[in-house]
């Protein structure tokens, strides 16, 4: 197992900081998370590998870079991937999280604590939490897609529970659709100028105009080009970690 040492400390009550280079990476994942605060969700991630990496009952907790105080990963779940990719394994890393505080997070990949005293630093991309005030629901987003095939297009299909026009779609940090007399309800984006991983999740922040009153909500989370992750973003995907 080819490990590169971030950061070695003596002592067997401190954990040794590691960094895999070529026998583990996750597949490249840009995001935009848009989430209610104090609000559980669930992001899925996929990590490649030759050789096994670590056990999956050895992983303690995982935690997000820099921001693990105000987006805590609260459970995960680790699963086998049953068929082989481009000669790699996989592991299907589910992550169950919360935000403690409104405001705008930014990460770049996940620290995982081993039961064996070890941590595992891993790049998976640039993750953007858009932590809002707890709110209403009035945007259904049952009918969105939760996977596409193209990276650089968000698709989206809304309803609403009421009355009322959506006036905005967030995309991204600060990157939204616009139309002050109401969005159509389903549409599709282009992304590409914004992500140039070849996997994007977005869960949209969606601002509803009823009668006057500006109030958000959130869609569904889509991975925009899930449905077409073949050899060369495997490819992308490790040669950004090498």
């Amino acid at each position: 197992m080819a490990l590169l040492i971030i950061s070695a400390i003596s002592g067997c009550s401190k954990k040794q900081i590691l960094q895999e280079h070529n026998n583990s990476f996750f597949a490249w994942m840009d995001a935009y998370i848009a989430i209610e605060k104090s609000t559980s969700n669930s992001i899925a991630a996929t990590l490649f590998f030759k050789d096994v990496p670590f056990l999956k009952d050895d992983v303690s907790n995982i935690s997000f870079l820099d921001i693990g105080e105000n987006v805590k990963i609260n459970d995960f779940k680790i699963e086998n991937m049953d068929q082989s990719t481009n000669g790699f394994s996989s592991y299907a890393i589910t992550l169950d999280f919360t935000a403690s505080e409104v405001g705008v997070f930014k990460t770049s990949g996940l620290l995982l604590n081993l039961k064996s005293n070890k941590s595992i630093k891993y790049l998976i991309g640039g993750w953007v939490f858009d932590v809002n005030p707890p709110g209403k629901e009035i945007v259904n987003s049952w009918n969105a897609l939760v996977a596409s095939t193209n990276p650089g297009k968000f698709p989206y299909d809304y309803s609403l529970y009421q009355n009322g026009k959506i006036t905005k779609i967030y995309y991204a940090d600060n990157s939204f659709v616009k139309d002050d007399s109401g969005l159509e309800y389903k549409g599709e984006v282009n992304i590409s100028n914004i992500y140039s991983a070849p996997l994007v999740y977005i869960k949209a922040k969606i601002i509803v105009s009823v009668d006057g009153e500006e109030i958000i909500n959130y869609g569904k989370g889509t991975y925009c080009g899930a449905m077409n992750f073949a050899e060369d973003a495997i490819s992308a995907s490790k040669k950004r970690n090498d």
